[in-house]
């Protein structure tokens, strides 16, 4: 399934996966892949979220959101919420759309964002994102 993702975006989903165990939240949801993404690409972190909460205090407030009702799961039997499975689609999708071969953190950024009415995607459009000026960003020049 992430043949087409590259190493740091696969990092990212083993991030998310041990987020996700942490948060004791029985799935993995677009908030731990936001987890992983804040854990796993500093560079793209600095490079949106610079006038944002730090990521000590999202990693917080998702913590605090999170349902940790539930046993504690080994991270790797962990499924993808149909919300998380959503993101990692439009992700795929925007790399497609924007005509890159690899699936990368910027394209699991968009995806995040278009999974809307997540905590994920509120934060994130708190921090002045939208999925236009990403694929704008992103679009190559000569496309």
């Amino acid at each position: 399934m992430f043949e087409r993702y590259t190493a740091r975006a696969r990092r990212v989903i083993l991030c998310a996966r041990e987020e996700a165990s942490v948060l004791g939240t029985g799935q993995i949801e677009p908030e731990a892949l936001f987890l992983g993404l804040l854990r796993q690409d500093k560079a793209l972190v600095d490079q949106f979220m610079m006038s944002a909460q730090p990521v000590e205090a999202i990693r917080a407030r998702v913590a605090l959101a999170a349902i940790s009702d539930q046993p504690s799961i080994a991270a790797v039997d962990l499924p993808f919420s149909q919300s998380a499975k959503r993101v990692l689609a439009c992700a795929a999708e925007e790399s497609e759309h924007l005509g890159h071969y690899h699936v990368g953190t910027e394209h699991l950024l968009i995806g995040l964002l278009r999974e809307e009415g997540t905590l994920a995607a509120t934060i994130l459009n708190g921090c002045g994102l939208s999925v236009r000026a990403l694929r704008e960003r992103y679009t190559p020049k000569n496309h």
